[in-house]
């Protein structure tokens, strides 16, 4: 499929070590679930754009939700920026994904997306869910490896529904999904392993 460059912007001024940077700001917040890890370094699309430019090439299929493909969504722009800068395919199904950009206002159901299998664990997807901000939200509680007792967090933009679901994915494990929570240029990650339980 033809790429439009018109309006595709730069990547990162300083590819190798900007990407190491941010990678240790990923595995920061993965391993530190609920934490906020600033990312310190601006890209176009904040810090899904920065995820992007860190962790995926041409052999890592992303999806970005059913129409963009089709130019029907403002995310076709990203579409053609993480095929320029990263030659990352376009999933045609959820569950072929090993990455997954939504904003939460376009979130399926998470059981949507692949989990990975007994003998693959590995292979399942990591989901980066762009959010209005990390705090002021409906308030949950974390815990699991990576959290000294319990750790409380209220990103905006997340239900119950997503939270129930959540928890759910927990149960799987060592299947299960990796989730990065982003808004500017802050994360919080939720790797499969953490247990998620409603405030209250």
């Amino acid at each position: 499929m033809t790429v439009d460059l018109s309006g595709v912007s730069a990547g990162f001024a300083e590819p190798v070590r900007a990407a190491q940077r941010m990678f240790r700001h990923v595995l920061d917040a993965l391993s530190r679930p609920g934490t906020v890890v600033k990312l310190d370094g601006s890209v176009d699309f904040g810090a899904k754009g920065a995820i992007a430019l860190t962790l995926l090439d041409y052999e890592t299929p992303v999806w970005l939700g059913d129409k963009v493909g089709l130019g029907e969504q403002p995310d076709a722009a990203f579409a053609n920026w993480l095929r320029f800068h990263c030659g990352c395919p376009l999933a045609a199904t959820p569950t072929q994904a090993s990455f997954v950009f939504l904003d939460a206002t376009d979130l399926p159901a998470l059981d949507q997306f692949n989990a990975g299998d007994a003998k693959y664990p590995d292979t399942a997807a990591t989901l980066v869910i762009a959010l209005p901000a990390l705090t002021g939200g409906m308030p949950v509680s974390l815990e699991g490896p990576g959290i000294a007792t319990r750790q409380t967090i209220a990103p905006q933009g997340l239900t119950a529904d997503f939270w129930q679901q959540a928890a759910a994915n927990r149960a799987q494990f060592q299947l299960g999904l990796d989730i990065i929570l982003t808004a500017n240029d802050a994360i919080i990650g939720l790797p499969r392993s953490t247990r998620i339980l409603a405030e209250g």
